[in-house]
């Protein structure tokens, strides 16, 4: 379940660039404005959603670790006054930032943990930059953040931008008072790529959707905004588009009732377009995270629930309004719509199986105030279908007798993900036997290969015995793969 918390923030960070001098290292970046606040209306008199920011920091690589003795975390902490040349500096539109050096810290802290990472680059507390008017920047801060805890491997000072580029989560946020007022006032961000000095900066063509997808078309029945007329979206509006769903995703819940399937950022296998006022937008998979969620309940007790979501989008309308957040909710309160949680073919979407199905959109208008639309389906097709599986078994349906011991190969296509797991066994008059295997290295076509020894007389049993194959890649895709062995007996006399 996802908290949405009202200072919702984004930036896209078109070019971060490192630069090493001596024991010094810069970092340049560029930044959409995605959310901001004052009391007196400075910043939005000179700014809008949208609009670029561009700054550096630049920290000592020689600053001591002040917590050498903890594994997991890094504290690189410069007191006031700060040397020449470190710290923050900023490029706003319309106004001057002027940085100051004798009040706050300069810090780098890093946590390199089992359950997450982070790597935080902050100014604070107290004076760290004016702008025009009063407004006294007293916390600025470039943080990155990945919740699986897979971004880092050490906690020594950043110097390869492509590490920074892996975190999940990369904001940028800059915090103060008004000294007219006494108010706080805000600029927040969220970083999404950065690159070493020179580098080329390509823009990827729009992901398309596949064939593995639902299809969904909508009415808007009802819309929250702080400010009517916001969005631009109006109740009765018409809603359409294409959910692309991996149909050989590895569920990631151990739990039977429920299945989850994750597309982190990068992940191009699930994405969507939606078409809403009579424009169409497209998810971008560099950026979101996309996931499908399933609940198969018992009976009576539990709601049933089919869910597929993609947050941390930047979908802006002609209105300057962006949608952050896309949610499919399919609902049924009696726990009677599905008799297994996993995808495709177990999931029938017709909407008389599931009496509350909407679409929710979830963002912030280009004031920074938050909106919510609701729809409700008018139709879903589910088009999705299990690929065609890419495992070879050799040998393929055969007869066998009981004296035979034979090798078993199990070839996967071409250049796939590496093996990550496999699973062996054969099944005859309900009873399920494991076959031992070994990983075998790789054909010249680079097809990898699994080895089973099989011995008929202790693995097969007389008559029809089924041999299934399960394979989960490094890439957290699964495929399955079968084959009918019939085994003969020929008496021992002969």
């Amino acid at each position: 379940m996802k908290v949405l918390f009202s200072l919702f923030v984004s930036v896209s960070l078109a070019l971060m660039s490192f630069a090493t001098q001596a024991e010094r290292i810069t970092v340049e970046f560029t930044a959409t404005i995605d959310s901001f606040n004052d009391p007196r209306d400075v910043l939005s008199r000179n700014m809008k959603i949208g609009d670029i920011i561009t700054g550096t920091y630049t920290i000592d690589l020689g600053v001591p670790d002040g917590y050498p003795d903890i594994e997991e975390y890094g504290d690189y902490t410069i007191h006031p006054p700060i040397p020449t040349g470190l710290g923050f500096t900023l490029d706003l539109p319309n106004l001057t930032y002027t940085p100051s050096y004798d009040v706050a810290d300069l810090r780098v802290m890093v946590n390199n943990g089992t359950s997450y990472d982070y790597y935080t680059v902050s100014s604070c507390c107290g004076e760290v930059g004016t702008l025009p008017d009063g407004m006294v920047v007293e916390n600025f801060t470039l943080d990155f953040y990945d919740p699986y805890g897979a971004a880092l491997s050490n906690v020594e000072l950043n110097t390869d931008p492509a590490i920074l580029n892996t975190f999940l989560d990369k904001r940028l946020m800059l915090h103060g008072i008004d000294t007219q007022t006494g108010y706080g006032f805000y600029i927040d961000a969220n970083v999404v790529n950065v690159s070493y000095p020179g580098a080329v900066q390509c823009e990827a063509p729009a992901p398309t959707v596949g064939e593995n997808n639902l299809s969904v078309t909508a009415t808007v029945i009802e819309i929250y905004e702080s400010i009517a007329g916001s969005t631009g979206i109006n109740v009765g509006d018409p809603i359409s588009g294409n959910f692309l769903i991996n149909p050989a995703k590895a569920d990631q819940d151990p739990a039977p009732e429920y299945a989850w399937y994750d597309y982190p950022p990068g992940d191009t296998s699930g994405n969507f377009d939606l078409t809403l006022g009579g424009n169409t937008y497209v998810g971008n998979p560099d950026q979101h995270h996309y996931n499908v969620f399933i609940h198969n309940a018992m009976p009576g007790n539990f709601a049933d629930e089919f869910n597929v979501t993609s947050w941390n989008e930047r979908l802006t309308l002609p209105s300057g309004a962006v949608i952050h957040d896309v949610d499919l909710r399919f609902i049924n309160p009696y726990g009677n719509a599905i008799s297994e949680a996993s995808l495709p073919e177990s999931v029938p979407l017709s909407l008389t199986s599931w009496p509350e199905n909407e679409i929710y959109l979830v963002g912030f208008d280009a004031n920074g105030n938050y909106f919510n639309i609701r729809a409700k389906f008018d139709s879903v097709t589910n088009n999705l279908e299990r690929p065609v599986s890419p495992l070879t078994i050799s040998p393929a349906a055969s007869q066998f007798i009981n004296r035979q011991i034979f090798q078993t190969a199990i070839y996967l296509d071409p250049d796939m993900a590496p093996i990550a797991d496999y699973t062996v066994t054969v099944s005859s008059n309900g009873v399920d036997k494991p076959i031992l295997c070994n990983l075998a290295g790789s054909t010249l076509d680079n097809r990898q290969i699994v080895f089973c020894s099989v011995y008929p007389h202790r693995a097969l049993e007389p008559g029809n015995n089924t041999l299934t194959v399960t394979v989960e890649l490094m890439d957290r895709t699964v495929y399955t793969n079968t084959v009918d062995w019939e085994l003969l007996e020929i008496p021992d006399t002969l």
